[in-house]
This record gives structure tokens, sequence and C-alpha cells, in this order.
């Protein structure tokens, strides 16, 4: 039989085979051939599909100094990639770019949309269509009041800004609207002080509010043992996120990954399932101001929407959204399994014009909204937001690393005997210290980028710190 790390690379083989397929065409390739440099390309391909699913524009330029960038964190000094190099990377990759990317339904690609749909209808199709989900991210100003859209609207987040008045909600249904599961909340409160038990959402938390690997993966586990207790298999479609790319233990749910810049096209709770959201949240949102102002003692708090008052809200405007307007907007995607009873655009927009347009007119004169503003301006302020953080260089080499890790792990696993070599002895904090100031030395004396000095410097600040906290847990111990 074939060896344990045969199956692996077999395996791994099959996931890069997946992801070219995605990311350009490969169907003039015969065989994978492998770089000399493989944790290098690994790290930047990882780095090219989180730049594609973050709309970066990528050029070849960017993609050489990224791999230097990398090379560099990898210790592989000797390393010059030239156009060479570059070109033989996009081969084995498959990967096709254009000069610029600008926003989401501006690149999508429509041929490989199609393309997508070609290659996958079958496999959708042989799910029945309550088995068959979506999953996605959106973010949400939960307190945002109609008067400040404005100052909001537009504004992506960067760096967590606003995340104490945003939260990320992560929303999943099926074809026919019949299973929608619990929404996923992640906030940055640990343990909310208005928080009840139990809670009509699932809520984690995080730094800035944003969905990270490891909250996705647990909300993913969570899923699969759900659908394991009901003996059921379901294919979970997902965008191509990095974020979405884990690897708990599946045995109930089927990952399907759609292509790069194209969810604008394919994704189902982009078609307008989100939108009903927040248009069923934002018109509780009115509703509730207009019954605070109109007490003679409103002021302050009574007008201040709170995460416990969000949470409500937000179960029960998903639970309101129509299971006809879902289904449909699976349709508008290329997913129906049964005739249209209307056009899948008329389909997705119901909700979104259903607001009475008495409730707006009344908050309008109410000096609720801003002059000139519409309502679609107050439902769509958070549509752009980002919902995650791209993965740093560090982080990516670290992942790189442990698939390295894992592979050898696999490797030993077949040997009896060691290869004999004593392992190195542990670095000091003092030596490591003194190795960073020279690398230091060498940048400036060879005239290096910046970027180096600042990677110089946050390993040494990661290395100081964890010399510290060691030393107190060695303190705390004797004490």
């Amino acid at each position: 039989g074939l060896s344990k790390s045969t199956i692996s690379t077999i395996a791994k083989e099959k996931e890069i085979m997946a992801a070219m397929s995605m990311n350009g065409d490969c169907s003039a390739r015969k065989r994978l051939r492998h770089a000399a440099y493989k944790d290098v390309e690994d790290a930047l391909f990882k780095w090219f599909l989180d730049a594609r699913t973050m709309n970066i524009p990528i050029s070849g330029p960017l993609l050489l100094g990224k791999a230097r960038d990398f090379a560099f964190l990898l210790n592989f000094t000797e390393f010059s990639p030239g156009n060479g190099w570059l070109h033989r990377f996009k081969e084995r990759h498959g990967i096709v770019y254009k000069s610029c990317i600008v926003g989401e339904g501006a690149s999508v690609d429509i041929e490989r949309a199609e393309q997508w749909l070609a290659d996958n209808l079958d496999e959708i199709y042989s799910y029945s269509e309550r088995d068959v989900y979506n999953a996605d991210e959106t973010a949400l100003f939960y307190q945002m009041r109609p008067v400040r859209t404005h100052a909001l609207k537009g504004d992506k987040c960067v760096g967590g800004k606003h995340s104490k008045v945003r939260i990320t909600v992560l929303l999943c249904c099926n074809v026919d609207g019949s299973d929608r599961r619990l929404p996923f909340m992640i906030g940055t409160a640990k343990k909310p002080r208005c928080f009840t038990n139990p809670l009509p959402v699932r809520y984690r938390d995080s730094a800035k509010a944003w969905m990270t690997r490891e909250l996705f993966a647990e909300w993913l586990t969570e899923l699969d043992n759900a659908m394991v207790k009901q003996k059921r298999k379901i294919l979970l479609i997902l965008d191509n996120w990095s974020a979405h790319h884990v690897n708990p233990q599946l045995n109930a749910v089927t990952l399907m990954f759609l292509p790069p810049n194209a969810t604008a096209k394919l994704q189902p709770l982009d078609m307008g399932i989100i939108r009903n959201f927040k248009v069923c949240y934002r018109r509780r949102v009115i509703e509730r101001l207009l019954i605070a102002i109109g007490r003679p003692s409103a002021r302050g708090p009574q007008l201040t929407i709170s995460l416990m008052n969000a949470v409500e809200m937000l179960k029960a405007s998903w639970m309101e959204v129509r299971s006809g307007s879902i289904k449909n907007c699976f349709r508008k995607a290329g997913i129906s399994f049964s005739p249209a009873e209307q056009s899948p655009a008329e389909a997705s927009q119901d909700d979104a014009q259903s607001i009475d347009s008495t409730l707006w007119t009344q908050a309008v004169a109410a000096s609720l909204t801003e002059e000139g503003q519409t309502w679609a301006d107050f439902v769509d302020a958070d549509e752009d937001v980002i919902v995650s953080e791209s993965a740093s260089d560090e982080a990516i080499v670290r992942e790189v690393r442990q698939d390295i890790a894992a592979s050898d792990d696999e490797d030993d696993d077949e040997d009896d005997v060691g290869d004999g070599v004593a392992p190195s002895p542990p670095v000091s904090t003092a030596t490591a210290l003194g190795h960073i100031a020279s690398l230091k030395q060498l940048v400036y004396a060879r005239g290096l980028s910046d970027v180096h000095i600042d990677q110089l410097s946050n390993l040494e600040s990661a290395i100081i710190g964890s010399a510290l906290r060691k030393q107190t847990a060695i303190t705390d111990f004797l004490e």
C-alpha cells in the first residue's frame, strides 16, 4: 500500500490543483512542477489568495517584492527572484491577474463565474435544496441612527476603527430558507454585562470585533456537530477568503469555495439576503427611536441601543427575512432547484422595499434623519465595512512553518530509526538580541529597505516580551 507521506503529498497536490483551477486556467498543465524555494512560494500564494479576496491590486513588481519579504522571514538570504521566477510561479499556480482590481462588483470575472457554475452545479444538485447552504459575514453598526449615517458611510473601519459600535455577524441559511442558523455575532466585550442567558444568538469576542480563523473554525465545528446529530450530509458554499480555509475534522459538512472576485456574481447572501436582513434591523431601530422620542423624558440612555437590544433585534430581523426571498437569491446566484415564480431581481428586492413610507416620513419629521438622506442610505451605510484583518506576513510564515512541521511529523512516523543528529542547543535571549542588532547593522550598511528594520524590530520586541513573560512566570512560581 501507499505510505502516509505519499498519501499526504497526493492530498496536498490535489488542494493545490483545486486552488489553481479557481485562480486561473490550468487546463494545459500536464503535471505539477515543484519550486526550489517551495516555502516562499507557499507563503506568497497564501498572501495572493488573501489579496484577491481583499481586492488589493496585484502586479508583477508587487509579487516580487512580497516574495523577497517572505524569503527574508524564512531565512532564505540568497533568494533573489526575477521575472523568470515570477513567470514560473504564476504558471505553477495557474495565476492570471489583471493590472488593477477596483471593488468586488467592478472586478467580477463573469467568464470565470460561469465556468465555476458549469463545473460545480452537478455536485450542488446531487444534494437536496434543504442541504445546500451559504454562509457569509457582514458588519453592522448596531447603534447607528440615521443622523450618523453620513459620518460612518464609506468608512471601511480599517485597523478596527469604530469597533465599540460595530459588530460582525455571520449568517448562514439553506436554499429553501427552512433552516436559518442562529446568527454568529462577534463583538469586543468578553462578557457584556447587559447579556442574559440563554442568548438568542451565538456570541463571541475578538479584539476588533472581526471574524478570525479560530472563530470560524469554532462555528464550522458546531455546524458539523449539529448535522451529525441530525444524521444529515450538507454542502456549504463559502467565498475564498483565507480565514474560511480551516481544517477541523468534518464528518457531515462538505465545503465548496467560490472563485476569487466572483462573490458579487455567485454568493447568494450577497444577492439580497444580507440586505433584506439589514432592512428589517434598521426598521426596528427607527421604530424604537420614534417610540423613545415620543416620551416626555426621552433623553440620553433611552435613545441608546444596548448590545442586548441589538441581539434581540438581530435575531428577530434574521427570522423575518422571507424564505421565498432566500430561495430567489440563490436562484439569482445561479442555483435553482425549481422554476422561478418571479424574476430573481424582483424577488430579492421585495423585502428591501417593504418599509412603510409613513415610518420614514415620521423619522424625517422628528429630525432623526439628515437633509436629503434616503432610506437606502441608512440601510447601506455599512455595506463596505471590512469584517476581518488580512493575515500579516509573519502570520503567513507561521502557518507555512506549521505545515512543514506537520509534514515532517508524518515522515518521522515512518522512520523506525532516528538520524542520530543531536538537537540544536537553545539560543539565549541575549544571543538572539545580539544577532538581531548585527542584522540591523547589515541592513543599514547594504542600504536595504526600511521594511526589514521594522520586521527586525518587531521580532526584537516579541523576543523581549516572551523573555519577560517567562521571567514573570518563574518569579510567581518561586513566590
